[in-house]
């Protein structure tokens, strides 16, 4: 008895029920659901072949950290922001610039805020629902311990961390991770209007699509509009 073709026969028996319980749990759930499971079938296949990693629909929904996300980068660390400003939760980021800084000689850093003053930083404040001499001293704050961050840095370090200002009002604001490598990645996140921060929600894209090359230019433009400090 040749065992072999006995037991391959079982096998592809074995193999075409699971593919007809397949088939038929999707009519099922299709039959159920209607087109609307269809529809988001399609759209999660969509949001993916564009690069999409996850959508968040307020910070409370952040599977990490601020300080954890931010220490996936492994040669490069881009922010856009309004103030950059942090809470406890989110907590103090000078130790792990200067960890990242120190453990790779080519890492480089660059952080840009609304410059304080400026026609963009009233145009936040307003949006923000705050007062716009408030506003600009969280940004004034963060912009005094970034540059005393990179006061306390060796001279061979000191010049990775880029510490900027813009007086344009993109979309929200933006983290780039390794935007020169296969793995990296861009967070951008929108403010609401007279909304608490709080609720802002966000998407995080990959590189390798075109949808990513557009968010990287953008932001990339915010930048290179930058004033030094």
């Amino acid at each position: 008895m040749d065992w072999g073709a006995i037991s391959g026969g079982v096998m592809a028996n074995a193999i075409w029920w699971i593919f007809l319980a397949v088939l038929t749990s999707a009519a099922y759930i299709v039959g159920k659901y209607g087109t609307g499971f269809q529809k988001n079938v399609a759209l999660a296949r969509r949001l993916h072949e564009h690069g999409n990693n996850r959508f968040v629909f307020s910070r409370h929904e952040y599977p990490e950290r601020l300080d954890a996300y931010l220490n996936r980068a492994r040669r490069s660390i881009r922010i856009v922001s309004i103030s950059f400003k942090l809470t406890s939760d989110e907590c103090q980021l000078a130790e792990l610039f200067r960890r990242k800084i120190a453990a790779e000689p080519t890492f480089e850093i660059y952080i840009s805020l609304l410059q304080p003053g400026s026609n963009a930083a009233r145009l936040a404040a307003a949006s923000l629902d705050m007062k716009a001499e408030v506003l600009d001293k969280e940004i004034g704050d963060m912009l005094t311990e970034l540059k005393s961050l990179r006061a306390t840095l060796p001279p061979a370090d000191s010049g990775r961390l880029f510490i900027l200002t813009h007086d344009s009002m993109p979309m929200g604001s933006a983290i780039m991770l390794d935007t020169d490598n296969p793995a990296g990645t861009i967070q951008v996140e929108t403010k609401l209007y007279k909304v608490p921060r709080s609720e802002s929600f966000s998407y995080e894209v990959r590189a390798g699509s075109l949808f990513f090359e557009r968010n990287l230019k953008s932001w990339q433009r915010v930048i290179a509009e930058r004033q030094a400090v």
